[in-house]
């Protein structure tokens, strides 16, 4: 019946494991999901994979800063179920390579093409991906109304990031 089937599919879905480190290969065989485990070394390899040559180091470290403050180091719901690692909401007006919106934030197929739309969006606003300073890189997004924190903590916060990142990387 009707009813014996779903509940069938409850216990189903309850029983199932999280994945755990172990269970994580080094190489994803498709993009990386924000369900895998991710920590920032992992996050800062995927990104330089991704950006190649697109962003310097320095540049490529705060995108990776970021991304650890967006998502609380890779735990938010909004980048564990949407592989979304900047809190993207889904454009209206310019290209990106969102597939649709959860949360009411944009949803990607992979973390990689997370990272790509975060460049289509410099792009799309014309921001050169190069940048001397955290403090340069904050203030230029803030001019593009991308956070609605204040700058001093914002730019506090992808900081301390950055000195954890420094340690890992």
């Amino acid at each position: 019946s009707l009813v014996g089937l779903l509940i069938a599919l409850v216990l189903f879905l309850r029983s199932r494991k999280k994945t755990t480190a172990s269970q994580i290969q080094d190489e994803p065989e498709a993009g990386t999901s924000g369900a895998d485990l991710m920590d920032a070394k992992r996050f800062y390899q995927v990104a330089s994979d991704t950006l190649g040559s697109q962003v310097n180091e320095n540049t490529l470290r705060m995108i990776v800063a970021q991304a650890m403050h967006e998502t609380g180091v890779f735990t938010s719901p909004v980048f564990i179920e949407n592989n979304n690692a900047f809190g993207m909401k889904k454009p209206e007006k310019r290209e990106t390579t969102a597939i649709g919106e959860n949360r009411g934030y944009a949803v990607y197929e992979s973390v990689e093409d997370s990272l790509r739309d975060l460049v289509m969006w410099f792009e799309y606003n014309q921001i050169p991906l190069e940048f001397e300073t955290i403090g340069a890189y904050t203030a230029k997004i803030r001019d593009y109304s991308y956070y609605e924190a204040s700058y001093a903590d914002y730019t506090a916060s992808v900081k301390l990031h950055l000195k954890k990142l420094e340690s890992v990387v």
